[in-house]
């Protein structure tokens, strides 16, 4: 599969072009559908600390067997706030794979 193309934020972050959004996915079906999202070959899930689906998202990237620290950071991880991080990689078994 193609990978999409990555963009470099100002922050020197690099975040794939392409993402997939969680906003309304239900949370009883939030980890398989980022499982599929995974395996289809996303590797940004727009997702906010505010969506309250972390556990979910979490649960998939653990899941999914997606080695810590290969896909980019949350946009608002990547302007800077850490919460997101620590939500994740708490729910992600203490992992702290992003996307």
């Amino acid at each position: 599969m193609a990978m999409a193309p990555y963009l470099r934020l100002n922050n020197g972050v690099n975040v794939p072009q392409l993402g997939f959004g969680v906003f309304r996915v239900p949370p009883e079906q939030m980890q398989a559908v980022v499982e599929d999202v995974l395996e289809a070959g996303y590797r940004h899930i727009d997702t906010a600390a505010g969506y309250g689906n972390e556990a979910g998202v979490g649960a998939a990237i653990a899941a999914a067997g997606i080695p810590a620290n290969t896909s980019s950071s949350p946009p608002s991880y990547a302007m800077g706030s850490r919460a997101p991080r620590r939500r994740l990689s708490k729910s992600a078994g203490g992992r702290s794979a992003l996307m």
